[in-house]
């Protein structure tokens, strides 16, 4: 089901999973809107997905591939941060 086919009364129930979800779709704004609503108050979205340079064309493998800088701002802005963990693969997973 796509991000945009959730019906408005699945919203706020559940917490939420994305692990290397964004870089498999073309509407990656969607499906971060969705799993926002879909997060029950004070719910737990863990969040894990890969950041590659833009210069690092031959490690581009996916559709999407949003900047790190992005990410920081949008779980910075809507999440409280409980656990960050950054290895040499420089993915980036939160919790």
């Amino acid at each position: 089901m796509g991000a945009e086919e959730i019906h408005s009364s699945h919203y706020g129930k559940y917490d939420v999973v994305m692990i290397n979800c964004i870089e498999h779709t073309f509407r990656a704004f969607a499906t971060l809107t969705a799993a926002y609503r879909l997060l029950k108050p004070n719910g737990i979205f863990i969040f894990q997905e890969r950041s590659v340079r833009y210069d690092a064309a031959d490690q581009i493998f996916h559709p999407v591939r949003l900047s790190i800088h992005f990410f920081e701002w949008f779980l910075d802005m809507l999440y409280t941060e409980m656990y960050q963990f950054e290895d040499i693969t420089h993915e980036m997973d939160r919790r």
